[in-house]
């Protein structure tokens, strides 16, 4: 397939996303600040087609829905330093498995949360690595793992009352 062609597959693929994701997503909860998120691909990663995904059915389930493509780690630090975000959703191809791209991402999210403006910022990782290795999401320390778009919500939230429930750290004996 030509790039062309695989650009117009993707069109229609994201279109017949559109039209059966209201069947899946339960109505919006009506939230006085909605939840921003944050979703990229892996810096380097050419796939974002997940990252597309799942900004399109948060979007639709009522999120700030922030996609961006940072070409480095330090254009991704830029960004959640700059804004607020509840969370971010970081993708590796939905193809490709990619488990040698695991101690990159693990740097990434190092960086990512030393720059974050938020200190309970949730941090969720997709791509087909995770959907076949369990272990995946905790090796690159990201608070979840989700291995479908269906799932993305459900694991958002569940990781952002994770990361809100953790006691506050106490400096004082600094």
């Amino acid at each position: 397939c030509s790039e062309f062609e695989i650009t117009i597959g993707l069109c229609h693929l994201q279109t017949a996303m559109r039209r059966i994701s209201f069947d899946l997503l339960a109505a919006p909860l009506a939230r006085s600040q909605p939840r921003t998120v944050l979703l990229v691909s892996q810096p380097g990663e050419p796939h974002s087609f997940c990252a597309a995904l799942h900004a399109e059915l948060l979007r639709q389930a009522g999120w700030n829905t922030v996609s961006e493509f940072p070409d480095s780690d330090r254009a991704l630090a830029d960004l959640v330093a700059s804004g607020w975000f509840d969370a971010v959703n970081i993708s590796l191809s939905p193809a490709l498995r990619r488990e040698h791209w695991l101690p990159r991402m693990a740097e990434t999210i190092r960086k990512l949360r030393a720059a974050s403006r938020n200190p309970a910022l949730a941090v969720v990782v997709s791509g087909r690595v995770f959907a076949e290795r369990s272990d995946a999401g905790a090796l690159v320390g990201a608070d979840a793992a989700t291995i479908s778009s269906v799932q993305i919500e459900r694991c958002l939230m569940r990781s952002l009352l994770n990361r809100s429930a953790r006691p506050a750290a106490n400096f004082a004996w600094i």
